[in-house]
């Protein structure tokens, strides 16, 4: 999970990654690390990188934002699930593009008694640059080196990402 739960107004969470294909993006994917209390309402947007590396705040398609409010209260959302949000508008990347997968408060009671964290998965065998987490809590800032980005981007055939909905532990 990430090190801040979603508590805040200001808080974000995001994935930074590299567009494998180019393709109509219909739909964002995350998996809810936890949720406390009754969780408000946030967005999920696909967003630019700056020369930082950092989500840049601009989301893709301009006036016809590939973004979408969801409230995982009301959609009966469980901490552990995977879930699948389609934009309200698609973005069509190039293969190569840098994107970043954005979520950040929109309504409702925000604080340490209703939010959600997203699942980062740990793995203490690899150390990825990139695909990556940022985390937002009054400046972008990189997750641990440790940390592989659970996300996925869609389009009506196909899919791409680190979609896991949950992982164990298998001895040989």
């Amino acid at each position: 999970a990430f090190a801040t739960a979603l508590d805040t107004s200001t808080d974000k969470h995001g994935f930074v990654f590299q567009a494998p294909a180019a393709i109509t993006i219909t739909r964002l994917g995350i998996r809810v690390h936890t949720i406390t209390g009754t969780s408000p309402e946030y967005r999920i947007s696909l967003q630019g990188i700056n020369t930082s590396g950092m989500p840049d705040g601009t989301i893709k398609g301009g006036g016809s934002p590939a973004s979408a409010n969801f409230d995982p209260a009301v959609l009966g959302w469980a901490a552990g699930d995977w879930r699948w949000i389609t934009l309200d508008n698609s973005y069509v990347c190039t293969q190569g593009e840098n994107l970043a997968l954005v979520v950040d408060y929109v309504s409702k009671t925000i604080n340490a008694s209703n939010n959600i964290n997203l699942t980062l998965h740990a793995n203490s065998t690899i150390s990825l640059a990139f695909p990556c987490g940022r985390i937002d809590t009054g400046a972008w800032a990189k997750t641990a080196a440790h940390s592989q980005p659970v996300f996925g981007i869609g389009s009506s055939t196909a899919v791409f990402g680190f979609p896991v909905k949950n992982s164990g532990t298998t001895t040989f």
